[in-house]
């Protein structure tokens, strides 16, 4: 069985370089559905209230979706309706709307339609709500022609300026590491040099997304939340960097909600290694109340929990 953390490296390079395919969730969204959110910081499994009240002490959030299910998607709109209720929430932003809407679209949802069926499928009782409770909902996708740009060195001059030292040295070679695994270590001389170029486009586009997105959702207002894919949600080289670059004294927290495999063994290791990277990590476990803790963080060990959330 392919381990759960090779699984989301797949899934996160396949959606940044557009290739992911929407499809239907088959799960079923009745009572046998289980979840766990799992905190970072505090290195504990909390349930969906005292998420909320977590929330409710930051100016932004960041929710990356890694995921297929209807299930999820309905868990975090009701965290929505919550924060809604507990009159935190200002806006919400999505990354899946572009800016303006052509000539042939009258809504977002014949925008998300026209992209592809299942968008519009996904999205749907988000965007009716925010309508509903007169929400304002942002469209945050940066234009595909300015990521197009990114392919030419001046265009990437220009980010590095804009976004200067928001990344480290250390954490632009991981990036760029992360990018050049996704395609064959064996190449010639003349591959290398094209494989080098199409590195340096996919990491400037990256960056330009969190840039790009991070600024639009500091224009809108506190209490606003950034609903996008995983990897942009990340802690150390996603959006989270670019907002507190902006705005040091920004209070952001990240979400990762994801669909897990039915392997506790992946699961630890996927816990293990992603703890960092997120504030809270929202799963949907197939393998109904069987919950995981970190034990010994240095060895790596787990510690195998019942627990019922």
């Amino acid at each position: 069985m392919i381990r759960l953390t090779q699984l989301f490296f797949i899934c996160t390079l396949l959606s940044l370089t557009g290739c992911a395919h929407l499809a239907t969730d088959n799960t079923a969204t009745d009572n046998t559905q289980t979840a766990a959110i799992w905190d970072s910081k505090n290195s504990r499994w909390v349930d969906k209230p005292t998420l909320v009240k977590e929330l409710q002490n930051v100016h932004y959030v960041v929710v990356g979706e890694l995921h297929q299910s209807d299930y999820l998607r309905d868990q975090l709109l009701g965290v929505l309706k919550d924060l809604h209720n507990k009159k935190w929430l200002k806006a919400v932003a999505l990354d899946s709307l572009d800016p303006k809407l052509n000539s042939e679209e009258s809504t977002w949802l014949e925008q998300l339609e026209k992209k592809h069926p299942a968008l519009k499928s996904r999205y749907k009782a988000l965007v009716e709500w925010l309508e509903h409770e007169d929400i304002p909902l942002i469209a945050a996708a940066v234009p595909l022609d300015k990521l197009k740009s990114m392919k030419q060195k001046k265009a990437r001059d220009w980010l590095k300026e804009q976004t200067h030292q928001t990344l480290t040295e250390q954490q632009i070679d991981e990036l760029k590491n992360i990018m050049a695994s996704s395609h064959p270590d064996s190449l010639s001389k003349e591959d290398l040099e094209k494989h080098k170029e199409r590195t340096d486009y996919m990491v400037a586009a990256q960056q330009l997304q969190d840039y790009f997105m991070a600024r639009m959702l500091l224009a809108v207002k506190e209490h606003s939340i950034m609903i996008t894919r995983a990897f942009h949600a990340r802690n150390d080289l996603g959006m989270p960097v670019y907002i507190k670059a902006a705005q040091p004294n920004a209070n952001v927290k990240s979400l990762l909600m994801v669909s897990t495999m039915d392997d506790t063994g992946g699961l630890a290791d996927y816990l293990n290694e992603t703890s960092g990277q997120y504030d809270f990590i929202w799963l949907k476990s197939l393998d109904a109340g069987f919950l995981l803790a970190p034990k010994h963080e240095a060895k790596g060990e787990i510690e195998h929990k019942h627990d019922a959330l």
